[in-house]
């Protein structure tokens, strides 16, 4: 078997700082060996150029039921027929419908599509599929009403001409029926969360397989999503007032707009052609049996496979609304936006004056008009992401804001059409938690505890404090792979179940019980070489760093080598910390032994005096 050294964290960031150190002794150096030496010392110091590095548990949660097992146990108010819509939907490309669920995503879509509808904010760690917790209810809902509600639309196929006109729609080109409005809004903090939300649902519900499942559980209906913030075209309307010719002509945003479709268009469909080449190549290079030819041609479809998500989907049949004018005049069912855009976006009206004239305001009405078609119903989803950040002068700025919203679209904080679903990093379930809930959103403390539901996820992780010291044999085997790794690239292990020493159940519990603080009983991060100590106390302190460099190599590789079950293998992160380098400062001294030299002690920061001399900056020439 072998050990490949590019899965090792210690001896990268070793490396990383070796040729960091280098780097600043080669652009600076000097003929003086004092200074050198002194010079060495300091960038060794931890806090000067380094820190040393922390260590993360990321959690690890229990799993449900598979989506194709999803029934009215866990959805009791959707009907049979609408669960396996969803199920099929969902399953097309969100998540696959033989993996399971973890029972924090389970419990989301039971207690928020359940017959009391509760609000809820899903507060799992990092890559625990948040988004996908509240994706999934947000899913259902919609297909809820599809299913019972919309009107097949009588031209599905049709699609968009050579020339896309201004007032073009999808609605009216494939000639849907079904009320257009904005049945969940999708809220960031940042542009870059509304980008990364974009690629996730274009690859959620513009994906070939996506939209076939929704031909036949809808009858060709789009669940349709727009991102609206400064990036989508195109901002202004599409007439204004010439008052030289006393009318109302043509904006030139039109033409803005026409060149921006042109490109969007052009781009998609070369990404389509593309694509369309790879596969071809993939199927000949397969019939070839040329293993390197096919190796290529599965590298550049996987490339351009994952290049789809940035890409928006340019034809009638798309569910990704492209322009502002669209989603004016036909809100899509998701609508994603950051919180400076829907403060613009609620200041902004159209102007009954010009013809067919465009504003925002218009997404609002539509919504609203919706929203009193069907007071019992029809439900209105507030997806508020990374709710944590919004505490503070700043947090009350925004939860005026969403009342503001609120009101626009005739609800009331304790409205049963509104839910809120929103993720975050830090909530509790206790009695402050429910405060800033409540204070959030327009709501009593009491009020928010009995219609909000804090779902934290059942980790597989013991949470009581258990031994973290592994045992001695484990700690020679870590050595041994240590040692048999250092300065090479790929090695055999010479001594065979090495690894299996290391990697078994009981060991994995005990690694993990490290990261365990009996104090605040919760699992937090902690600087590598306390990492080390609590391992391996019996060892040196160079022993133990080797031990835990071989104890992290050996991970890697039965990982590789699928030597247990994957679940059993903790999830660690690494946080490598390094700083700029403001200056070098010195006190003013001659040295007595190294004639090349001509400042005294060095010091990694500035201040007045060290040791009753005065303090400089150390100019290099």
């Amino acid at each position: 078997m072998k050990i490949s050294l590019d899965k090792d964290p210690i001896g990268s960031w070793e490396s990383l700082k070796d040729h960091l150190k280098r780097y600043v002794k080669s652009a600076f150096a000097t003929n003086s060996k004092s200074f050198e030496v002194e010079r060495q010392k300091l960038l060794d110091t931890p806090g000067v150029l380094f820190q040393e590095p922390f260590i993360e548990l990321l959690p690890a949660y229990k799993s449900g039921k598979t989506l194709k097992h999803i029934d009215d146990s866990v959805l009791p108010a959707m009907p049979k027929e609408a669960i396996e819509a969803f199920q099929k939907i969902a399953g097309a490309s969100l998540i696959s419908s033989d993996m399971n669920l973890y029972t924090h995503q389970e419990k989301m879509l039971s207690k928020a599509m359940g017959k009391n509808r509760k609000h809820c904010v899903v507060v799992t760690g990092t890559g625990s599929g948040k988004t996908e917790a509240f994706l999934l209810p947000v899913m259902a809902s919609i297909i809820k009403e599809a299913k019972k509600k919309w009107a097949v639309p009588t031209e599905p196929t049709r699609d968009w001409p050579q020339i896309i006109k201004w007032n073009s729609s999808r609605k009216e080109i494939r000639k849907e029926t079904r009320p257009s409005a904005v049945r969940a809004l999708l809220l960031y903090p940042m542009n870059a969360l509304v980008e990364d939300q974009m690629s996730r649902l274009r690859a959620t519900l513009d994906s070939d397989e996506a939209h076939k499942a929704m031909d036949q559980e809808l009858g060709g209906n789009r669940i349709r999503f727009g991102r609206y913030n400064g990036s989508t075209p195109v901002a202004g309307h599409p007439f204004k007032f010439d008052p030289k010719k006393d009318r109302w002509v043509k904006s030139p945003k039109r033409e803005q707009l026409t060149e921006e479709i042109k490109k969007a268009r052009s781009d998609y469909n070369h990404h389509k052609s593309q694509l369309a080449d790879a596969t071809d190549e993939l199927e000949l290079a397969k019939s070839s049996c040329d293993d390197l030819r096919f190796e290529k041609a599965e590298v550049v479809l996987a490339t351009l496979r994952d290049q789809s998500e940035y890409i928006p989907r340019i034809e009638a049949g798309a569910c990704e609304m492209f322009h502002r004018w669209e989603m004016q005049a036909t809100p899509p069912d998701l609508l994603i936006t950051n919180v400076s855009m829907l403060s613009i976006m609620l200041m902004r009206h159209d102007n009954s004056d010009a013809p067919e004239d465009r504003a925002d305001s218009q997404i609002f009405e539509a919504t609203r008009e919706w929203l009193e078609q069907d007071r019992e119903e029809h439900v209105f989803q507030l997806v508020v992401d990374e709710l944590h950040l919004y505490r503070g002068a700043s947090g009350t700025e925004v939860g005026y804001l969403l009342r503001l919203l609120m009101d626009r679209l005739g609800l009331s904080p304790d409205s049963h059409q509104l839910q809120i679903l929103a993720s975050s990093a830090s909530l509790d379930e206790d009695d402050q938690s429910y405060e800033f809930l409540g204070g959030m959103f327009g709501l009593n403390p009491k009020q928010a505890k009995d219609r909000f539901h804090i779902e934290a996820g059942d980790s597989i992780y013991p949470q009581k404090r258990a031994e973290c010291k592994l045992p001695d044999k484990v700690a020679d085997a870590c050595i041994k792979v240590q040692k048999e790794t250092k300065s090479q690239v790929l090695v055999h292990l010479s001594q065979p179940g090495l690894l299996e020493k290391i990697v078994s159940e009981q060991n994995m519990k005990i690694l993990v019980q490290a990261f365990f603080d009996n104090q605040k009983q919760r699992y937090t991060s902690l600087q590598l070489s306390e990492m080390s100590v609590k391992w391996f106390p019996n060892l040196l302190k160079e022993q133990q760093q080797a031990a835990t460099q071989g104890l992290f190599l050996a991970l890697a590789q039965a990982s590789i080598l699928k030597l247990v079950n994957a679940d059993l293998l903790p999830r660690m992160r690494f946080h490598w910390m390094a700083k700029n380098i403001d200056g070098l400062w010195a006190t003013v001294k001659l040295s007595s032994t190294d004639d090349k030299r001509n400042v005294g002690s060095l010091l990694p920061d500035p201040r007045l005096s060290y040791e009753g001399k005065r303090i400089l900056e150390v100019l290099y020439c």
